[in-house]
């Protein structure tokens, strides 16, 4: 099996930010009746579709690549996903032949379908992360039609990551439009057009402002996005992180001891999470530095000017560090299901540090 699907095998059944199942969530929507599945192609229904960063597969001694990833396609050859399958890279020179390949040839597919599941293709790859609310968000602004059912996103949920990015987007209805006092519901739909990220007057002259070209507007909005929804969900989750960190420095004492295997892998565990965070907090802390410089304080609009300007980079960077945080959010939710981490025994322990290694880096 390949390399990286070993990697994230743990993590095939529950996703995460970095695999889109595919395969169980169409074969969910199929068992209900519906037809609506995400592709027309009846073989990429079937996929798990991988997001590995690039240094992943690099020595330590070469960093070049970070920030970019590497999207895959897994096609399990039987039930059970772990068991092996077809691995079919984006990058391949021969990618599109083997896409068209998986076609069956008794099926006629006809080109405006093609072309849709060429589209969905290039929205997976082009997304740094494959989270649910990216994912929705995405294809919602290609105006794609999906069930709701592939984003595994609760309606609660979803309303309370919007309100955290709209009322983030709220102030800039002032400073684009600093001599005029818009109404409340003004404001509201101002705001409303903003998340929309359409071709619209007022979305150019409210990114006007920021000195973003038209062109890049669409991106630049959705990277922003990204960014807010990275600092919600690291806020979240703060006091979890904490908390594993927590008993993780004290297991030697739980444990009576533990062995040097063991302690060297705590080790890597701790310095594999404090390297995302370092990586992770500069990029949010100069993000809200600069807000507030503007939006809150109204004295200085250069530092968000520039951090907007290059927002889809650090949206990349944080999709690493931040899904990397939540991968362990993750595993440690479900060790926290199996067993009361601090009555764990020196095996469930050793089984929750080998999960915890094969799935982060």
């Amino acid at each position: 099996m390949d390399a990286s699907v070993v990697q994230f095998a743990n993590l095939f059944r529950n996703g995460s930010s970095h695999i889109f199942n595919c395969r169980d969530l169409s074969h969910k929507i199929a068992m209900d009746g519906d037809n609506k599945l995400l592709f027309k192609t009846p073989t990429l229904n079937r996929a798990v579709f991988l997001k590995l960063p690039l240094e992943v597969r690099q020595s330590a001694a070469s960093r070049e690549g970070m920030g970019r990833f590497e999207t895959k396609i897994y096609l399990p050859f039987e039930d059970g996903l772990e068991k092996g399958g077809q691995t079919v890279n984006f990058s391949a020179p021969n990618f599109q032949e083997v896409i068209r390949s998986l076609r069956p040839s008794n099926q006629t597919i006809d080109q405006e379908d093609m072309e849709r599941d060429q589209l969905v293709l290039h929205l997976l790859e082009s997304l740094p992360s494959l989270d649910p609310f990216l994912l929705k968000e995405k294809f919602r602004q290609a105006e794609l039609d999906v069930d709701e059912r592939y984003f595994t996103l609760t309606e609660e949920a979803w309303q309370e990551i919007r309100k955290f990015v709209m009322n983030k987007f709220r102030p800039m209805i002032g400073f684009a439009y600093p001599n005029s006092s818009p109404s409340e519901l003004h404001v509201a739909k101002l705001t409303e057009i903003l998340w929309e990220a359409k071709d619209d007057p007022d979305v150019q002259k409210m990114m006007g402002v920021l000195s973003i070209p038209p062109e890049k507007i669409e991106d630049v909005l959705y990277a922003w996005k990204g960014v807010i929804y990275y600092e919600f969900v690291y806020t979240k989750n703060k006091q979890k992180i904490n908390d594993f960190l927590k008993w993780i420095d004290q297991i030697g004492t739980q444990l009576g001891g533990i062995t040097p295997t063991m302690k060297e892998c705590r080790n890597i565990i701790r310095t594999k999470l404090a390297n995302n965070i370092s990586a992770m907090m500069p990029i949010l802390l100069e993000h809200k530095n600069a807000y507030d410089e503007l939006f809150i304080h109204k004295r200085n609009a250069k530092p968000f000017v520039s951090f907007i300007s290059q927002c889809s980079n650090q949206f990349y960077a944080l999709s690493t560090t931040v899904g990397q945080l939540m991968i362990i959010i993750q595993i440690w939710n479900d060790f926290n299901l199996r067993t009361n981490p601090y009555k764990s025994n020196v095996y469930q322990v050793n089984k929750f540090f080998e999960n915890l290694n094969g799935n982060i880096f």
